[in-house]
């Protein structure tokens, strides 16, 4: 079995856990970036708390611009530690988000679900600064940039429920994505569309 998959199955309940390898180098960036962007933001909300006598819109400015610092922090900080877990019983799929400081729960009633299906991983555009261009990038921009295409990638399979599209199974290849539906699939033992719904013409 895979590092990045493992399957527990009962009567009852299929779970799976999907962890796929990251590199370290990838999981220290992400971590000092996060602390450091954090940290700025700290320091200039209880800078501006502070200073709130001398100037109040240089002080409501340094609180707002502190705040955005601490949501980017926490952002990164997400991203360590990131798997997810699926729980599929008779009646519903259960997929559960962790990573290193929050849980996100969706949960899909099994007859709602219309189709389940690999919708592959996202495209990016390529930075200019990639290995390859002809420009050198000394201040490490391309590689921020693959740090953020990590943290926002949507997953490799997707579901419709309800008439809305929900992805799960992030940084996983194609064929992790096969396994994971097809013993979806024998469990509950349904089977469902497996390519995406055509676009209505007007």
């Amino acid at each position: 079995m895979r590092d990045s998959l493992h399957f527990t199955e009962t009567a009852n309940e299929l779970v799976i856990e999907i962890k796929p390898p990251v590199k370290k180098v990838i999981t220290l960036g992400l971590t000092i970036q996060g602390l450091v962007i954090g940290g700025l933001g700290v320091a200039l909300v209880l800078g501006a708390w502070l200073a709130i006598s001398y100037s109040v819109g240089a002080t409501v400015l340094a609180c707002v611009v502190g705040f955005l610092y601490l949501l980017a922090g926490k952002s990164y900080l997400q991203g360590i530690n990131r798997r997810e877990i699926v729980k599929v019983t008779r009646q519903n799929i259960l997929v559960i988000e962790t990573n290193a400081i929050a849980e996100r729960r969706r949960e899909f009633p099994l007859n709602q679900i219309k189709q389940l299906y690999i919708a592959g991983n996202q495209e990016f555009t390529s930075h200019p600064m990639a290995p390859g261009s002809t420009n050198f990038d000394v201040f490490g921009l391309e590689t921020t940039d693959k740090q953020i295409q990590y943290l926002i990638a949507d997953g490799t399979i997707a579901l419709v429920c309800n008439g809305k599209v929900e992805r799960f199974g992030k940084r996983i290849g194609s064929w992790d994505g096969e396994e994971i539906i097809a013993r979806i699939e024998a469990f509950t033992g349904r089977k469902w569309a497996s390519i995406p719904a055509p676009e209505p013409v007007e």
